[in-house]
């Protein structure tokens, strides 16, 4: 089992956002650096029915549908918690994965409208695991054929011994 105590955190990569429109932003903002890419990321209006973000880009608008996963409910409730908290976790990278896994499916599941493209990112909150076991979680992951996304890319945030920064990984289209 192991044992994590969050501390209240201001907002940046490695830190809090404090409401879910600021959390898919920054989201956005950290998938772009990521990726190379620059524009301006704005909100979608219509939950549900847009996407999380629209992104116009060489004269397209993508629109880029966030997710978050996971160790489990209590990590969530932790992090968004104002005061911060402690939880715990045994066998993190199968419930990262099983999040994860469920994210997707729930995702890929939806339809969205006023986007010429649609690209899914999902936020890994795999706070406990190195690259090797995000890239070795990322090979369990299964895919369903009839999705809506052109691109379907899973961000991380390494530890600082495997580099830190920002890691995307494509899982659709692998290249």
């Amino acid at each position: 089992m192991i044992d994590s105590t969050l501390k209240p955190q201001p907002k940046n990569v490695a830190e809090r956002r404090t409401t879910k429109e600021e959390h898919e932003i920054g989201v956005g903002q950290d998938l772009l650096k990521a990726l190379g890419l620059s524009g301006s990321l704005r909100h979608g209006k219509d939950d549900g029915v847009e996407p999380d973000l629209f992104l116009s880009k060489d004269e397209k608008t993508i629109g880029i549908e966030v997710g978050t996963a996971y160790y489990g409910s209590h990590q969530a409730h932790v992090e968004w918690s104002p005061g911060g908290g402690r939880w715990t976790v045994n066998d993190g990278n199968a419930l990262m994965l099983q999040s994860a896994q469920h994210e997707l499916n729930d995702k890929c599941d939806k339809t969205y409208s006023k986007a010429d493209e649609l690209w899914l990112c999902i936020e890994l909150r795999a706070t406990l695991a190195d690259i090797t076991e995000v890239e070795e979680m990322i090979k369990h992951l299964e895919l369903k054929a009839n999705h809506p996304y052109q691109r379907i890319i899973l961000l991380f945030y390494p530890h600082l011994k495997d580099g830190g920064g920002i890691r995307a990984f494509n899982l659709f289209p692998l290249s």
